[in-house]
């Protein structure tokens, strides 16, 4: 009684999934070509961990298919694959995952089990000629039909499964399934705050080899930052690399194609472009090759950041743009500006609320003057080398000049009434020089006359409700409606127009007070010496969400997403 084992080979590129399937007779060795078959890549560009494990499920699902199709009973199934981040995925189901990874690993394991998977190089392979593609001439008596030369042997002699393989290379590509710039990352850059200090580590390095002492010199530390850009370069551009070194075709799934990448004599990727025979300088012409994702990429914009003195975005682009090319720059150095905090404390941007409803005491109707007071400013006035009635004198004039400015618009129509005034409130005229009434004769009859007042009153107050009042119906400053509120705890920078930006100071909301519409207009601030309240149009948060509004964002018309190859 023979048994009938199957084994399953699966692989993946960016081109195309690939999977085989073949019946042995464990006996014999006799191995049989069952079923093949190959799917498409996706056209959204996919990681090939991603793509090897996709593979895997359609793997499975062959297994499946063959089991209920096939009349021949059989005893063992083994599923081979070459890429050992697959194995590590499926090892580690039972933990906390990326949700593609947790989903497909799951639909593995569902119709089969650890000690059914193996590993294969990728050169031992079958699958392998099927994801980089072959004629039809060339099928015939390949290893695809007839499979490995090994696994006509006995299984003693088979490679060994790869369960224990780099632990470090499975965390990576778990990684890189949400970054597709972290493929194989070589170091822990997280470990370094600066672009200037990983430059040096490497320079460091590179000194083993010539034993030298002293300090740094320039040319040392400008090597070690080519070779730490060429360490980025292989990390996010693999397979471009491959595919530029082997004279292939850069896929466009990469986003780079149309950047024309070579490779040069120093193994440093740069692009072609169309800049050739321009008089700029050969890095301008031909800049390195990077993305902003990587986060080396991220401390050079920093460095570049201060380097330039913390100018506008474009300024830093432009400037960045004479050596390298990155993708994502713009989006990258907005980014950065707004984490800045020197660049928030020059942008500070005090919180405009809406403008408050006037107060029920300022739209009474037929109250006497100064019924209801308030003052924002009161004394005292120093007042040096005059007497007393000069200055009371003085005081009245001042104050016949206010009472006296026009409420309403004055009109060049002779036959219009006059603007109303303070005065017409104070003294119901227009001014202390006019008669209150057109004739003194009137003023035998005090009913006729207190009628006469009355009415003259009704007349003013009437004037001031269709007049006056509605001219403050609009808002003429802080007229959006929706502004976040100030939240206590927030830090904060306290506006104040008698100092620069920078000598803003900082301090911490404690406590606000909202009006009657619920907005915050005022807040107590804490500071280094002591606590004051301040309204909120004085105070500007140190965080906020978004670039700000004085921004720079010349050259974005048109601009599209991060995908963009523009930098």
């Amino acid at each position: 009684m023979y048994k009938v084992e199957t084994p399953h080979f699966t692989d993946a590129s960016e081109e195309a999934m690939c999977i085989v399937a073949y019946l042995q007779d464990e006996t014999a060795l006799k191995l049989t070509y069952v079923i093949g078959n190959c799917r498409v890549a996706p056209i959204r560009h996919t990681t090939i961990p991603k793509l090897e494990l996709q593979a895997a499920v359609y793997g499975v699902r062959l297994k499946r298919q063959i089991l209920r199709e096939h009349d021949v009973k059989i005893d063992k199934v083994y599923h081979w694959t070459d890429l050992s981040t697959v194995l590590h995925w499926l090892q580690s189901a039972h933990k906390k995952q990326q949700v593609f990874v947790a989903n497909r690993a799951a639909e593995i394991l569902e119709s089969s089990s650890m000690d059914k998977w193996r590993h294969v190089k990728g050169i031992e392979n079958p699958v392998d000629i099927g994801t980089r593609g072959m004629s039809i001439e060339s099928l015939t008596g390949s290893v695809w039909l007839n499979g490995p030369v090994w696994l006509h042997t006995d299984e003693e002699k088979w490679p060994k499964p790869c369960f224990q393989a780099n632990k470090v290379e499975a965390e990576q590509a778990t990684s890189t399934v949400a970054a597709e710039t972290k493929l194989h990352q070589t170091f822990d850059w997280d470990r370094y705050s600066s672009f200037n200090s990983i430059s040096n580590f490497f320079a460091y390095c590179m000194r083993f080899k010539t034993q030298q002492m002293g300090p740094l010199k320039a040319a040392e530390i400008h090597g070690a930052e080519q070779i730490l850009l060429r360490f980025v370069q292989a990390e996010s551009f693999p397979n471009a690399s491959k595919s530029i070194t082997n004279s292939k075709e850069i896929s466009k799934t990469l986003n780079i194609a149309k950047l024309s990448p070579f490779i040069e004599e120093d193994r440093t990727i740069r692009v072609k472009g169309r800049l050739k025979h321009s008089n700029l300088d050969y890095n301008a012409k031909h800049p390195i090759l990077l993305t902003a994702k990587h986060p080396v990429v991220q401390l050079l914009l920093e460095r570049a950041h201060r380097d330039n003195l913390h100018e506008g975005t474009e300024y830093v682009r432009n400037m960045l743009q004479q050596e390298y090319w990155i993708i994502g720059l713009r989006n990258a150095l907005r980014k950065l500006k707004s984490k800045c905090i020197k660049c928030r404390r020059r942008n500070a941007n005090p919180i405009q609320p809406p403008m408050a409803d006037l107060l029920r005491e300022r739209l009474d109707e037929h109250v006497f003057p100064f019924t209801h007071t308030g003052v924002n400013y009161f004394g005292p006035i120093e007042v040096k080398f005059l007497r007393h009635e000069v200055l009371s004198t003085t005081t009245c004039l001042v104050e016949q000049n206010l009472t006296a400015r026009p409420l309403t618009a004055v009109s060049d129509d002779p036959e219009d009434l006059t603007a109303l005034t303070p005065n017409h409130f104070l003294l119901g005229r227009e001014s202390a020089s006019a008669p209150f009434m057109p004739s003194s004769e009137r003023y035998h009859d005090l009913r006729k006359s207190f009628k006469t007042a009355q009415e003259y009153a009704d007349m003013i107050w009437k004037r001031w409700t269709r007049e006056y009042l509605p001219q403050w119906n609009q808002r003429s400053k802080w007229s959006k409606e929706h502004v976040r509120n100030l939240k206590e705890g927030e830090l904060v920078w306290m506006v104040d127009e008698s100092v620069r930006r920078c000598e803003y100071k900082m301090g911490r909301a404690i406590q606000v007070f909202k009006g009657r519409d619920d907005v915050v207009r005022s807040a107590r601030v804490k500071m280094a010496h002591g606590e004051f309240n301040r309204p909120v149009v004085k105070l500007a948060p140190v965080f906020y969400d978004g670039v700000s509004e004085n921004e720079n964002r010349a050259g974005d018309v048109g601009a599209t997403k991060e995908q963009k190859h523009e930098p």
